[in-house]
């Protein structure tokens, strides 16, 4: 099975508590609900047609827990997101969860990736992970994930947990498909693609020489400065300590460190 996600992320990179003020007040957060508001037709129209084309879901705990409330109460199969999710196979990941109440749920434990690795590998279509921040950031971490959807939410919420933490794995990533919608919601469609490539800065031979010429010149024009200074001080039979001009020390700084290098 194809295994992608889809993560309601805001411009500052928050995941909490997008869809109620209610939905996830751990660690004190506060502004819960900062996605629904921008959420037009045409974006709602891209969610319902992303639930429409699974196969299964994969969960985390706490995902699931919210989504049993909420949609596993509903009765209107009609709705694209009602009727996948009430009718598609679901799958938790949770060491904890033993006696899942929404009805064709399957909890795996114990070995998840192998656990994963044996769904992706033995059924056809797709596996869709909606939310689960945690458990999206993990799949990403053991090269689980194949493609990769991230609804930005025009807001910067200023608070929450983040869809990544401050340091953790790198990750190239492919654009598929970017388009916006008419609130501001963009879609950003990505495939990982290993581990970025790192790079130096490159500036043409005819560069380095306008940047010498121009850091000779003012080294010059400094030079001129400094020696006008000493020779007033001495004049006035004040004393005049020792002066440096930086520029080209600086510039062959700037040269070394962005020295052409051959691929």
């Amino acid at each position: 099975m194809k295994l992608t996600t889809t993560t309601q992320v805001s411009v500052d990179g928050v995941v909490q508590g997008n869809g109620g003020p209610d939905e996830n007040r751990s660690g004190g957060f506060e502004r819960g609900g900062w996605a629904r508001p921008l959420f037009d037709d045409e974006a709602m129209t891209f969610v319902d047609q992303v639930y429409q084309r699974a196969d299964a879901f994969l969960l985390g705990r706490r995902t699931y827990e919210l989504f049993a409330g909420y949609w596993g109460v509903r009765e209107d199969l009609g709705n694209p997101i009602v009727g996948a999710l009430n009718t598609k196979p679901k799958y938790v990941a949770s060491n904890t969860l033993t006696e899942p109440r929404w009805a064709n749920t399957t909890v795996l434990s114990g070995d998840l990736a192998a656990a994963i690795g044996e769904l992706k590998a033995k059924r056809a279509g797709e596996l869709q992970v909606h939310g689960s921040g945690a458990l999206t950031r993990w799949l990403l971490e053991n090269d689980l994930v194949d493609e990769m959807n991230l609804l930005i939410v025009p807001v910067v919420v200023g608070q929450g947990t983040r869809l990544f933490p401050d340091t953790g794995p790198d990750i190239a990533l492919d654009l598929v498909e970017s388009r916006a919608f008419p609130k501001g919601i963009t879609i950003q469609v990505y495939r990982p693609a290993g581990r970025p490539q790192y790079d130096f800065w490159i500036i043409e031979a005819s560069d380095l020489d306008v940047a010498l010429k121009l850091a000779t010149e003012g080294s010059k024009a400094c030079n001129r400065k400094v020696e006008a200074r000493r020779n007033a001080a001495k004049a006035a039979g004040r004393a005049y300590g020792r002066r440096r001009c930086p520029a080209m020390a600086s510039t062959s700084r700037i040269v070394n460190n962005r020295r052409t290098r051959k691929s």
